[in-house]
């Protein structure tokens, strides 16, 4: 039986900014680590594009809603074209 790409969503309620952070310039970040079926990891890193943090959680949330949301393609190219909208 092969085994499927599946996103595990890990969220610590103390820490509003988990996966975000912020960069020289004053922008936010998400960072999050893929685990493939297998048995290799990918470090994504994708730009919120924002300075303002609530814009930067928003938009890390829904992300990760679309992260989660697979179309049940394997490949995992898929999440490659997750990138956030212009402020």
């Amino acid at each position: 039986m092969q085994r499927k790409n599946e996103i595990v969503v890990r969220i610590k309620s103390g820490n509003p900014n988990h996966h975000l952070y912020l960069n020289n310039q004053s922008t936010w970040w998400m960072h999050f680590t893929r685990h493939n079926a297998d048995y290799t990891k990918v470090r994504v890193r994708l730009p919120l594009r924002t300075k303002d943090v609530v814009i930067a959680r928003k938009r890390r949330d829904e992300l990760v809603v679309r992260l989660t949301e697979d179309d049940g393609d394997d490949s995992g190219q898929g999440w490659c074209s997750l990138i956030p909208l212009a402020a």
